[in-house]
């Protein structure tokens, strides 16, 4: 197999994550741009674009910059996080906006929705929640740091919910969170440090207690909550830093993508192997990507962070 680029279009801003979406039964992308302005200030939107044609449909300005996007299909919607600790929700439909957000404004790295409550992490290691009911926040607490010299800030990068009780965090310390609401209050029932120190920045909730890890130092892994040895039931080297995965046709076709920072994008199988299946290396920074299937086969997109640029190809 391999990526055959067939569109590209230039963006306003420099993008950091995207999402793909059905509506009026056409593919969409929703993606996340944010940049810094002259007063250093963030700004930010989240663009809609066609995938057929990468055409611009909508263009929503947010308060602060956009940072992680993802597609909630239980709810035919998309939300994003921002930098001003905003949460976005946006329907598939109307493309109707409703934003909740925390008083703090803190710096949203990423964000999880569950039925009842919103995480979200930021940039100096904290990990929020909040109620979806009142649309208050109900608990912050100190999950990453750099324990090794000094308790020294530093990001804590993701989030995801396991079920309604509990969540997994990750950050630049290179650990791996698990945290219990049942406790009176937020409890970190266990930790996993990565096989290295370099900084976990995704996570995602699979199935049966599995989650899968990207990190800085070119490491895709899958570990098992429940082992006693703390130690990744796979581990895969990818070409770079692994920022983002979509598995959202894992289940249909066995396939994945990831956007690989630097190392670009690349398309894998979820064998017991995670086989690297096509891989375009020259991207300039991926930090999106989307994987989805349309009239034509099997399509992958990309979003490049330092050429503001959308790509889309065929894997075929």
């Amino acid at each position: 197999m391999k990526l055959e680029k067939r569109q590209t279009t230039t963006l306003n801003l420099k993008p950091c994550s995207m999402t793909s979406f059905s509506h009026l039964n056409e593919i969409f992308y929703g993606i996340a741009c944010y940049e810094q302005n002259s007063q250093n200030e963030y700004i930010g939107e989240i663009i809609i674009t066609k995938s057929s044609d990468l055409s611009e449909i909508k263009k929503i300005p947010t308060n602060g910059g956009v940072f992680r996007i993802y597609s909630l299909l239980k709810e035919n919607s998309i939300f994003a996080v921002t930098t001003s600790g905003d949460f976005i929700f946006i329907n598939n439909e109307t493309f109707n906006v409703k934003v909740i957000s925390n008083p703090d404004k803190p710096y949203f790295t990423d964000g999880s929705v569950s039925t009842n409550y919103l995480a979200a992490t930021d940039d100096k290691g904290n990990l929020h929640l909040i109620d979806r009911q009142t649309q208050l926040p109900i608990m912050k607490v100190r999950a990453h740091r750099l324990r090794k010299v000094g308790d020294l800030e530093c990001p804590a990068w993701s989030c995801t919910w396991i079920n309604e009780c509990s969540l997994v965090s990750v950050g630049d310390d290179g650990r791996c969170c698990l945290w219990d609401l049942r406790e009176s209050n937020l409890k970190e029932s266990l930790f996993i440090q990565g096989s290295t120190d370099d900084g976990m920045v995704f996570v995602s909730s699979k199935q049966d207690n599995i989650i899968s890890v990207g990190d800085y130092a070119q490491n895709y892994c899958l570990y098992d909550l429940r082992s006693t040895t703390k130690m990744p039931i796979i581990t895969k080297a990818f070409p770079g830093g692994v920022w983002h995965i979509d598995s959202s046709i894992e289940s249909s076709h066995n396939l994945s993508a990831a956007a690989c920072m630097q190392g670009g994008v690349i398309v894998f199988n979820n064998n017991s192997e995670m086989d690297i299946v096509a891989h375009d290396p020259n991207s300039s920074l991926t930090y999106g990507v989307a994987i989805h299937e349309d009239l034509n086969g099997l399509v992958v997109a990309e979003v490049e962070f330092d050429a503001k640029k959308l790509n889309r190809y065929s894997l075929v």
